[in-house]
């Protein structure tokens, strides 16, 4: 599978978007409006996932200086649990020349060990840097507790609670 990730400017973002209504809860989501919003800023990237023009898959990152902040990846609904999410995962952190961080929940449910475990298959530490995540725009969801991932493993945690503000600051706009 020859994967090609592509970014979208907003006449295409709705494909993305419907994917991620599809595979997050609306607490993990923007609104189209809020995201649409987002396409302006240079350091946010939407991307479709595509092998041979065909949707695999989404992906949302936030660029930094040093770091991407991955946000949202997701396999299309369609063609899930067949080990793709993990193949993206490969092809994507290959084609990465920056550290990557992601959040995952802070909780000792399944669900969250699995995401983790997911992770940490892939390379990724999983680090001692937590916070609350901020609410979304007109949501009144409760905050969730969230630690911080990694990838490569050489990341201080001095480094971390940097991209942590940065997080905080460019994508929660806190």
């Amino acid at each position: 599978m020859g994967v090609q990730f592509r970014k979208v400017d907003k006449n295409e973002f709705y494909k993305v978007y419907e994917v991620i209504e599809k595979a997050f809860p609306l607490s993990e989501y923007r609104t189209f409006d809020e995201q649409m919003v987002l396409m302006d800023l240079p350091y946010f990237n939407a991307m479709l996932i595509e092998d041979e023009y065909k949707l695999v898959g989404i992906l949302i990152e936030w660029e930094f200086e040093h770091t991407i902040y991955l946000e949202h990846l997701a396999v299309n609904p369609e063609i899930r649990g067949k080990g793709l999410g993990s193949m993206l995962m490969r092809e994507y952190l290959a084609k990465s020349v920056k550290n990557i961080v992601l959040e995952v929940e802070d909780v000792d449910t399944e669900i969250a060990q699995r995401r983790i475990g997911f992770y940490e298959r892939l390379g990724f530490t999983l680090s001692n840097i937590s916070f609350k995540q901020p609410q979304f725009l007109g949501r009144d969801d409760e905050t969730v507790n969230l630690r911080i991932m990694h990838y490569p493993k050489n990341i201080s945690d001095d480094e971390l609670m940097k991209i942590k503000d940065e997080i905080l600051q460019k994508v929660y706009f806190q």
